[in-house]
């Protein structure tokens, strides 16, 4: 009965321990979580502000090029030059 009972103490003991353990995992495993959490949403507002400061100039540049379009179709052919180095 005596080994029975040291049997039994001894497995709480270790079952004791391994659920300190688990908690211990777990908690890290929330910290990270949490932190891959924040590294994401800094990703995310990265990437839309680049995406924001890349789309403001471009859409000026589209919008130039479009209304340079328009009107050089309205000159008269011999206004209009087409050179490789742009002059």
């Amino acid at each position: 009965m005596g080994q029975l009972k040291f049997d039994f103490n001894a497995m709480a003991r270790q079952l004791q321990k391994q659920s300190e353990e688990l908690q211990e995992v777990n908690r890290e495993l929330r910290k990270q979580a949490k932190n891959l959490q924040e590294a994401h949403r800094h990703k995310d507002r990265f990437l839309s502000n680049m995406s924001h400061e890349l789309r403001t100039p471009l859409n000026s540049i589209i919008g130039f090029s479009e209304l340079l379009e328009a009107r050089a179709g309205k000159l008269p052919p011999e206004s209009r030059k087409h050179t490789p180095n742009g002059s």
